[in-house]
């Protein structure tokens, strides 16, 4: 019989199965009646014709099933009639359904949560053509002066020398991540964005879903309203999906920008976490310092070239190349290191990502935490199925005495499993999905937003199925293995059944209480973490500071005017109610940005030289911050541009560069300018809260005739931050019309600051609450069974005046052996695995004996809950009654 055939008759069989069964019963009895027409032949009467038949033919439903057997598709007939038996006997159970379903869909939900998370930053491919190879160049070594960008790594001179000279690649582009403004005036409305070479779109093979990508033919040296690509979002949410979207511009701060092409939805970009909403060419940023590293550089390697072959070519390119782009500005000590830098080739098939570097140690130990509570779910999955078992071995034992193989019982508890844990994943992906909204939602801020796309693919579904085969095998692993004694004689042994079941849930609860102490042990050290950091000393008052960066434009006012325009500004905001100070900086603390600098001091013994950080602030500023003066004097209206420019330093700086030495009066030099200390003040947290105490040095900004069009205040509110921000607006309105502003409050970015530390600790004492759970639900249910086993012995002791103590006793007994066990199994466990965690933890050991006694405290406090309960309804029973029920 063809393919053909046999596929017809599958489908028969399986879609017509009634229709043939009739077919099959015509057959049978005409088959029938002609046998017994033949032995009537011979002289036979009628009934004895009729009973020869009969036995020749072996039984009429036995012939029926051994056809029925023989039919293409019986296979998958039987497996329907498992699944619909599955199907009724979990209806007919439904606290033991609910609690397995609710068990699984906690574990699997907690680990495809974080598996989809894993997999969307670290493990996804960017949405292009072949992104297999794609590969990212890198510039390894030190680096000064000025930095932008979350992947800065070449400057615009050094990116035209690496693309006229390079031979590893057949396809070559340069990016830099940005933020354009919407709004022409007032408070600004940023979106992500990002300038790209000519060749961007072309070698990622991506191509527009309306209009035409940006060409070589866009990014020429001193192109003006540059043409401007833009995402498929910000085409819908700005444009309102208008199909007339190309006679549109952008009135970017760089000028007026024609909109000529719309990306399709799936292409965010190439950062993995961030979503580009418009492009520009390079040539639209004005960005042309030899010293300004803002670019990266990615591309496709050429047929047959490997990223360690590309690497040693540009190790034999880089010196033309850095000699080319040496920075004219630099000094000799400066070109020295400049050219010591080397490249490096590195695969980039899923992007590059500033999130993934941020993130990895903490997404991979949170997958192994969420690991573990599966492994609970899984055994509290397997001592619930142990229970259920017991109570259905009379069914089984019916079943094999009725001729079932034991494979065909095995194969109806597999399908039993399947099912539920089908059931299982489908509730845990959707607590899957809540949880990962949740953690983007706790990831994003209002100015950042993350974004990853979380859509299932081939690993998603890989992952999902290992799962449920998984859960599945946990279901039925322990009533398969008793499956051999399932016997119409089962009963006469049932108490041994018993007594082996219940060892087996007390291994299983032992299993449970040890992952709980890990999970537990993990969630109070993240919680402990986070705590300790934003208790941390951060050398500033974080509440009820205001910033106001204020953004003008590079003609409106004239850069001659800028100065008294500050002022103006300074006082009007210091005259509104409510504000009790203002200043400005140049880099505010925790904004993400720091102004490297290298700080030579001149001494006796020859000229000491360290990196440090510059912070270019008002005389007002320590008062705003709250930062204390602790020796010389602050800045004052003396300290103008012509006189001796003056500096203070942090305590970090005095000890790196002044050890045991007042450093007032002393001078120190960075590049061509030259300071004299005339302060010192408390060390601050200057990029981040996690960060040790920089060397900063703190400059005049009077002392600097030409500000910059961009001016970051910082403001104290008598009244609070929020409510204040109204009366700056419109202060700030009145003063420059013009210019972009956009708020913040110190305490956000504290808050953000802590995005990984809040993100562990939420989720570890999730997971360790869900632990917890569990191994309660375990110790009730093993300390139940033991009660209701021996209720028959307890009845009879309590008969003879045994006292209530020895009763719960002998019941708790060996559930406390069993938890002392699995208690110190945990902490074995997690001496070792809170080792990992030291990277994240902050301002405590993880190995901290005191976070052991907790943990113990609570898991024993949990589970003597669980076991007083049953325990006490135990010695409730009346004597009468249970030697009743067990005569």
């Amino acid at each position: 019989m063809n393919a053909l055939s046999l596929l017809r008759a599958l489908c028969r069989n399986v879609v017509h199965r009634t229709a043939v069964d009739r077919e099959l019963d015509d057959e049978v009895r005409a088959y029938a009646e002609l046998l017994e027409d033949d032995i009537r032949s011979k002289g036979v009467s009628p009934q004895d014709a009729r009973r020869a038949a009969r036995i020749e033919l072996g039984g009429v439903e036995s012939v029926k099933e051994a056809v029925r057997q023989a039919r293409s598709g019986a296979r998958i007939h039987s497996w329907c009639q498992d699944l619909a038996y599955a199907v009724r006997v979990l209806r007919r159970s439904p606290s033991f359904t609910s609690a397995t379903i609710g068990s699984l869909a906690l574990g699997i939900g907690a680990t495809a949560a974080v598996f989809g998370l894993v997999n969307a930053l670290q493990l996804r491919a960017l949405p292009v053509s072949v992104p297999e190879n794609l590969a990212m160049l890198r510039l390894e070594g030190p680096r000064c002066c000025r930095h932008t960008g979350r992947n800065r790594q070449v400057s615009l001179p050094l990116w035209r020398e690496i693309a006229k000279a390079q031979d590893a690649f057949a396809g070559l582009f340069a990016f830099a991540d940005t933020r354009f403004n919407l709004a022409p005036q007032g408070e600004v409305r940023y979106v992500e964005g990002l300038y790209v070479s000519g060749d961007f779109f072309s070698v990622l093979g991506v191509q527009p879903a309306l209009g035409r990508i940006l060409t070589t033919e866009d990014d020429r040296p001193g192109c003006t309203s540059a043409g401007a690509v833009i995402s498929h979002a910000l085409w819908r949410t700005e444009f309102g999906g208008r199909p007339d979207v190309l006679s549109q511009t952008l009135n970017l701060r760089s000028g007026r920008n024609p909109i000529v092409g719309v990306m399709p939805p799936e292409f965010l970009g190439v950062e993995t976490g961030r979503r580009f909403e418009v492009a520009l060419p390079i040539c639209a940023s004005g960005f042309d310092r030899a010293d300004h590293w803002w670019l990266a550089v990615m591309g496709r390697l050429k047929p047959g070239w490997t990223s360690q072959q590309a690497t040693a070519h540009f190790a034999t390119l880089a010196p033309q190349l850095l000699a080319a782009a040496t920075p004219p500005a630099y000094g000799a000590e400066q070109a020295r290191d400049f050219l010591k830098l080397q490249f490096s080739i590195h695969p980039a098939h899923n992007g590059v990502s500033v999130l993934r570097t941020q993130f990895q140690e903490p997404l991979w130990i949170l997958f192994a935490v969420a690991g573990l509570v599966l492994v609970a779910a899984c055994a509290n999955v397997a001592s619930l199925a142990l229970v259920r078992s017991t109570a259905r071995e009379p069914e089984f034992a019916l079943r094999a005495a009725l001729g079932a193989s034991v494979p065909r019982l095995v194969r109806q508890l597999l399908v039993e499993g399947v099912v539920v844990a089908a059931l299982g994943a489908v509730a845990g992906l959707a607590l899957a999905n809540l949880a990962q909204d949740a953690v983007l939602g706790l990831l994003s801020t209002s100015t950042d937003r993350i974004v990853l796309n979380l859509g299932p693919d081939w690993r998603v579904f890989a992952f999902i199925a290992l799962l449920i085969g998984l859960t599945t095998v946990a279901f039925a692993i322990a009533p398969a293995v008793r499956a051999r004694q399932w016997n119409l004689g089962a009963t006469s042994g049932r108490l041994t059944s018993h007594r082996s079941h219940v060892h087996a849930r007390e291994v299983l609860v032992g299993v449970q209480i040890a992952m709980s102490v890990v999970l537990v042990s993990a969630a109070l050290l993240f919680m402990l973490s986070a705590r300790n950091l934003r208790a941390a000393d951060r050398g500033f008052r974080v509440d009820d500071v205001l910033f106001a960066h204020v953004f003008m434009s590079d003609t409106d006012p004239p850069p001659e005017r800028r100065a008294e325009v500050q002022r103006q500004i300074t006082a009007r905001l210091g005259e509104l109610p409510g504000i009790a100070a203002v200043a400005h900086a140049s880099t505010p603390p925790l904004v993400g940005t720091s102004w490297g600098i290298t700080l030579r001091v001149p001494g006796t013994t020859g000229e000491l030289k360290a990196d440090a950080n510059r912070n270019q602030v008002s005389a007002a500023y320590f008062d705003v911050m709250q930062m204390p003066l602790l020796a010389g004097r602050p800045f004052n209206d003396h300290d103008t541009p012509s006189s001796v420019k003056v500096a203070i330093a942090n305590e970090t700086l005095v000890r790196t560069f002044f050890a045991g030495v007042s450093p007032l009066g002393r001078r120190v030099i960075d590049g061509n300018d030259t300071f004299e200390i005339v302060g010192i003040v408390r060390d601050s947290k200057l990029y981040s809260l996690r960060e040790p105490f920089r060397p900063i040095l703190y400059t005049a900004h009077s002392q600097f005739a030409s500000p910059s069009s961009t001016i970051r205040f910082v403001m104290r509110s008598a009244t609070g931050a929020a409510p204040s921000i109204e009366g700056v607006r419109q202060a700030l309105a009145e003063i420059v019309p013009v210019a972009g502003v956009r708020f913040g409050t110190l305490r956000d970015l504290v808050n953000a600051s802590t995005q990984t530390e809040q993100l562990m600790a939420g989720l570890s004492f999730c997971f360790g609450a869900i632990a917890i759970v569990l191994a309660t639900i375990g110790v009730y249910g093993v300390v139940s069974c033991s009660a209701a086993m021996r209720r028959r012995e307890i009845a009879i002791r309590l008969a003879l005046g045994a006292m209530s103590t020895h009763v719960v006793r002998a019941v708790l007994g060996r559930v406390l052996v069993v938890g002392l066990v699995g208690l110190i199994a945990g902490v074995v466990l997690t001496i070792p695995t809170a080792r990992l965690a030291h990277s994240i933890a902050y301002g405590i050991d993880p190995g901290d004996p005191r976070i052991l006694l907790a943990v113990a405290v609570i898991i024993l406090a949990c589970g003597a809950v669980a076991a007083l309960l049953p325990a006490r309804r135990a010695l409730r029973t009346d004597p009468l009654v249970a030697l009743k029920l067990d005569s």
